[in-house]
């Protein structure tokens, strides 16, 4: 059966605020939560999958597995979504807010 993926952006916001509110922000925290900005921004601008791919030389599947937290956004690959969407840096960035990261072993 197929997970149920969140489309709306109040059940992202959710999924955010859950991560955010744990005691422990790890890095793993930090690229869950991108992976979910990315995918909040590609429905608000109305871009599909594939049409973020592209911009970021990844295939689809990728941009599902970075929405999804099962693999990590790296930098570089959120730099190119911002300039190719006129999406500021600090939509990613924000995320920090402050807060240090720990490192999790593994994840």
């Amino acid at each position: 059966m197929r997970k149920t993926t969140l489309q709306k952006p109040h059940e992202i916001d959710e999924a955010i605020n859950i991560i955010k509110s744990k005691p422990d922000f790890t890095v793993s925290s930090l690229y869950k939560i991108w992976g979910l900005l990315l995918r909040k921004k590609r429905i608000a601008l109305n871009l599909t999958q594939t049409d973020v791919a592209k911009m970021t030389f990844v295939t689809f599947q990728q941009i599902q597995k970075f929405e999804n937290g099962k693999n990590k956004i790296s930098f570089d690959k959120v730099i190119m979504f911002c300039q190719q969407t006129g999406t500021g840096y600090d939509y990613f960035l924000s995320t920090l807010n402050g807060r240090t990261l720990i490192t999790n072993i593994g994840g």
